[in-house]
């Protein structure tokens, strides 16, 4: 029945929170196979009450009702208690339906050879269904064990997946070590030259001196560190470490709470299986990081390349328009109106402070390499700065016709100002230098 049970929830996945509950509810409340010398008082206690049992049986039915009496007591103790005490419920048995029951009673004699016949069958019939009630409970622990495993390895690969940090990532190994070894783990990562707990379950927990030591011996040597001996002094925890393409990462320790030193079989595959997936998964954190760093980076590269480019046209424009003022001052000036010196004198002026702000521009250009540019956005009138960037510009094109037209209603964009005014400046720029000195520049601005 529990074969079928566990075959279903792997080929239905939707009733698998169900399936595993009635499974619970079922075998969660028998207890766990005994073994040493409580396996042969289970045995007589079990085989004393069939007996009693049996002599009441007899009193209503024929004889041989009794033996069914006993081998139901066989095959129960071996489904509850392990197949050993059934071994042991079924030699009982056959001593006490012999002594009991098969005439003359209270000896061993047989007189009757027939009745020797049966009680050999029932004794074999016994052992058999002792041997198999038995084997059928280890194999339903062992699919039981098998089933939880996996539905909990399901839910560990789910957590890591979702895990968008080192720090969760270790958090639910910790969880999952915990579950698997059936007791407590902690684990440690490098806080400088030493370890620190980063991660328990439980949480709080207080390594010896004796467990840091071993962890700190198991993080250096990359190879698994067994905890002392029951009775020894020593680490209380076994330590393995976490190891990825770049070396030990962390540490991982765990201790049963049920005393045992080691794990072997289906947890020790478990573990392995949660602390490779655990490595990856903190490997695929790093290259996340180093990523979104290197996409970083490169949009730093992009963008102070494009500032660089962007000044260096802004830079020509003043200096000659500053160059051209000063010579024309230089050479007429004293013939000049004075209503003509002093349309150059602004024109100095407004470039010089031109060339200031660049110059402020540049050493912000400065912290790209450590931060992002510090952009100053706000409602623009795009038509405005537009006009503002043709106004500081027609000094430089002299005789050119540049003409702006705008449509109504065109709505505001937030934006930074004096990077928006050097872009209308650059293709002004562009366009008078890739065209012919009578062409006519069109600025357009619509929606």
């Amino acid at each position: 029945m529990t074969a079928v049970l566990i075959d279903e929830t792997a080929s239905k996945p939707a009733a698998r929170t169900t399936a595993t509950a009635i499974e619970g509810d079922i075998w969660s409340r028998l207890p766990h196979p005994i073994g040493g010398v409580r396996v042969l008082a289970a045995a007589v206690a079990v085989a004393a009450l069939a007996t009693v049992i049996g002599m009441a049986v007899a009193q209503l039915l024929p004889q041989p009702s009794v033996s069914l009496v006993y081998l139901l007591f066989v095959v129960t103790v071996a489904i509850v208690l392990g197949t050993w005490t059934g071994i042991a419920t079924a030699f009982l048995a056959f001593l006490a339906y012999n002594f009991f029951f098969i005439p003359p009673i209270y000896t061993f004699v047989i007189a009757d050879p027939q009745e020797l016949f049966a009680l050999i069958v029932f004794f074999v019939v016994a052992l058999l269904t002792g041997s198999l009630a038995g084997r059928m409970r280890e194999v339903a622990d062992a699919s039981r064990r098998r089933a939880n495993a996996l539905l909990s390895l399901n839910e560990f690969a789910a957590r890591l997946s979702g895990a968008r940090s080192q720090a969760a990532i270790l958090q639910a190994l910790a969880s999952q070590v915990a579950i698997t070894v059936q007791g407590s783990a902690a684990v440690l990562t490098a806080d400088g030259d030493d370890l620190a707990v980063t991660a328990a379950e439980p949480a709080g927990q207080q390594l010896t001196s004796a467990d840091m030591q071993a962890a700190v011996r198991a993080r250096r040597s990359g190879v698994d560190v067994p905890a002392a001996a029951p009775g020894w002094p020593g680490p209380t925890y076994e330590f393995r470490p976490l190891t990825t393409g770049r070396g030990v990462i962390a540490v991982v320790g765990f201790t049963p709470v049920n005393g045992q030193r080691t794990i072997a079989g289906q947890d020790e595959a478990a573990l392995q299986t949660i602390l490779r997936h655990s490595a990856i998964a903190i490997e695929r954190i790093q290259f996340e990081a180093e990523g979104a760093e290197a996409r970083d980076e490169a949009e730093r590269e992009h963008i102070r390349s494009a500032l660089l480019s962007s000044l260096s046209h802004d830079l020509r424009t003043p200096l000659a328009s500053i160059l051209g003022a000063v010579t024309s001052l230089r050479r007429f000036g004293d013939d000049m109106p004075a209503e003509t010196r002093a349309d150059l004198l602004l024109a100095i002026e407004e470039e010089t402070g031109r060339l200031s702000q660049f110059v402020v521009n540049l050493l912000d250009l400065t912290r790209l390499d450590t931060e992002a540019p510090d952009l100053r956005r706000d409602w623009l009138d795009v038509a405005d700065v537009a006009q503002v960037a043709i106004g500081r510009t027609h000094h430089s094109y002299a005789g050119r016709e540049i003409v702006m037209m705008a449509e109504p209603n065109v709505p505001l964009v937030r934006g930074d100002a004096m990077l928006f005014e050097h872009v209308v400046i650059n293709l002004l720029e562009n366009a008078a230098k890739y065209s012919a000195a009578t062409t006519r520049i069109s600025v357009s601005i619509t929606a």
